[in-house]
């Protein structure tokens, strides 16, 4: 972020430079952010979720899934 600050910095003028660069650092960080950082989150809920729904189903439910990994 700070490195996007800077190069703002040198591009605008002086006169807009107060009120350009914090509105746009902010607004092109939090669209590399979601671009990103939200993709991977998605997916790691897709898979917690996989995950419990697994367990649920089983016949026991969470202690079966668990006391059959401890009988093998």
């Amino acid at each position: 972020m700070s490195a996007l600050e800077k190069q703002l910095r040198k591009a605008i003028p002086d006169a807009l430079d107060l009120i350009l660069t914090p509105f746009l650092t902010v607004i092109i960080s939090g669209f590399v952010a979601m671009l990103f950082i939200g993709p991977a989150g998605r997916a790691l809920g897709d898979g917690i979720s996989l995950l419990l729904s697994t367990l649920i189903a089983t016949p026991a439910g969470w202690p079966g899934c668990c006391s059959a990994a401890c009988i093998r």
